[in-house]
């Protein structure tokens, strides 16, 4: 949603292509609402291997920002409801399952 916001109507100008943005492997949500998300391979490489540092230093924080955002608007931006927010994500990788919290 963050990157389409600034999409208009076809005949004010060309209507550019909708970006997907981020996508998980794995979605927690309840009906249209996402609380967490999380990344999963299948190899361990080791706590420094390439994919888990993409994912732990890139890409989660990324997926989980969008949405906090997204809950930031649903509950219409009152700042005692968003300091309670939490948005949490799991990288799992082998047998090893990493969990990464973004909190207020």
């Amino acid at each position: 949603m963050r990157k389409n916001e600034h999409r208009t109507i076809a005949a004010i100008d060309p209507l550019k292509r909708k970006y997907i943005g981020r996508r998980g492997d794995v979605l927690i949500r309840k009906r249209l609402t996402e609380y967490g998300c999380g990344e999963i391979g299948k190899i361990y490489e080791g706590t420094n291997g390439t994919k888990i540092i993409k994912e732990r230093g890139l890409k989660l924080p990324k997926m989980l920002k969008d949405i906090f955002n997204n809950l930031a608007s649903v509950v219409d931006f009152e700042e005692k409801k968003i300091r309670k927010l939490e948005t949490v994500g799991f990288i799992c990788s082998g047998m090893l399952c990493y969990a990464i919290y973004l909190l207020t």
